[in-house]
């Protein structure tokens, strides 16, 4: 296998330093010890039982059993036992309405809203802890829970009471978990793919941008396949053996676009040294603050490869 002589690999990085201005054919960290928490709920004015489990504490947030209490708010759930993932679908209107997937052992949660109007727009939220499965039951932060339902919530330290209600007419409670827009589900990225995407718009939000990017899952599945590429076949370029360039790979695998750019990188174990990595890299920095709508992110592992992890963030605008 070809290898890159003795460069760090903490910096071994390239750059593409074009980006293409033409139109495409046809257009988990730790938490703390875990603690049973007396709390009780009462949803639109009914106590909510937690009779599967009880409430518990995770690093500073109380975690409640998700169907007892999606279920009072009036959610249908459904469990995908190999993918992990818990849906609650709840109906405000005919044709309208909030369907939440959380996934055991992730703090990200794809919430997909559909006005009366039948228009859908779907973001991707990241909790300060993840879904977690405690004795058998789905375990989710409550004030989360209430804010991915639009529900208003008052929380009383004297009782231990969460009091979650509908909110007044016209009235939009406020999200205090960050989220983006998303195209795709979710769910077939990894943890490390979804938090470089979350720094990445960190990085833009450093830098003075106020547009961050959203997250395309099938842009993300193309710079998946050009890390997996790079680990497999042994080279570290923007220019695939297998794929050709950036934008001819793209174009392959049926991303339109009308502008677009690449950023690699190998070596980086982590997403936070490998972002930290491309925002040092002022070429990296300029794809990375650019004028782009959708940004991909690629993720692969190979142990036995020179660098073992490689990297790719693709950013285009249609």
């Amino acid at each position: 296998m070809r290898r890159y002589g003795t460069m760090s690999k903490a910096v071994l990085t390239l750059l593409l330093a074009i980006g293409l201005a033409a139109p495409a054919p046809g257009g988990a960290g730790s938490v703390a010890a875990a603690g049973t928490a007396a709390a009780n709920a009462i949803v639109d004015g009914k106590p909510v039982v937690f009779a599967e489990a009880a409430p518990v504490i995770q690093a500073g947030r109380m975690l409640v059993p998700a169907r007892a209490l999606l279920e009072a708010m009036g959610a249908r759930m459904a469990w995908d036992p190999d993918a992990r993932v818990v849906t609650a679908t709840m109906q405000a209107a005919p044709g309208a309405g909030t369907v939440l997937k959380l996934k055991i052992g992730s703090p990200y949660v794809q919430r997909t809203v559909t006005d009366a109007s039948g228009k859908a727009s779907a973001n991707v939220v990241k909790l300060d802890v993840a879904a977690q499965l405690l004795s058998d039951s789905t375990m989710i932060p409550l004030r989360a829970s209430a804010e991915l339902t639009g529900h208003a919530l008052e929380w009383r330290q004297a009782t231990m009471t969460a009091v979650i209600s509908q909110p007044e007419a016209g009235a939009a409670p406020e999200m205090t978990f960050k989220q983006y827009g998303l195209s795709g589900e979710l769910f077939k990225l990894s943890n490390e793919e979804i938090e470089t995407f979350f720094r990445t718009n960190d990085v833009r939000a450093r830098h003075g941008k106020t547009k961050p990017f959203a997250l395309s899952v099938p842009l993300s599945l193309v710079a998946r396949l050009k890390s997996a590429d790079m680990g497999e076949q042994g080279y570290f370029s923007h220019d695939s053996p297998t794929y050709g360039d950036p934008f001819e790979m793209m174009r392959e695998q049926g991303i339109k676009y009308r502008s677009a750019a690449e950023n690699i990188a190998a070596g980086q174990e982590t997403p936070a040294s490998v972002v930290a990595a491309w925002e040092n890299s002022p070429g990296h920095l300029k794809n990375m603050l650019g004028d782009y709508e959708q940004i991909g992110i690629g993720y692969a592992y190979y142990t036995d490869s020179d660098y073992r992890s490689y990297w790719t963030q693709q950013f285009i605008s249609s």
